[in-house]
């Protein structure tokens, strides 16, 4: 697999460690900004054991497009399990009190930081 990002392969890697099957950029959701129709490919897909799909996107940078992006995305897709793993918690912009984990949990996105999977999250 090749991977855009080195932070992407240590996601990659610890899962591996774990016997965590997984796909990588496998999959093409559809969604939508007003009145034009977009794709996203998420990151990481994983399907749980009791069949349910885990989209996760891993982010060095989260920018204002890419968060914008991510709104349309969830809300043309509501019932998907869409989350953020984040390399560092940095604010989502310079002199910002507000930090990538806060805006994610702000906009109904589970998240963590670092490149370790929480296992809990195998569980829907």
């Amino acid at each position: 697999m090749k991977f855009r990002s080195k932070y992407e392969a240590n996601i990659a890697s610890n899962l591996k460690k774990l016997k965590i099957v997984f796909g990588f950029e496998t999959e093409k959701l559809d969604y939508t900004v007003p009145e034009k129709p977009h794709t996203y490919t998420p990151d990481f897909v994983i399907v749980r054991s009791d069949k349910t799909k885990l989209y996760i996107e891993a982010k060095g940078y989260l920018d204002a497009l890419t968060r914008k992006k991510m709104i349309f995305v969830k809300n043309s897709n509501p019932t998907l399990d869409i989350r953020f793993m984040f390399m560092q918690d940095n604010p989502i912009r310079k002199g910002s009190k507000t930090y990538y984990s806060d805006w994610a949990l702000k906009n109904g996105f589970k998240c963590t930081i670092g490149k370790d999977l929480p296992l809990e999250w195998l569980k829907k």
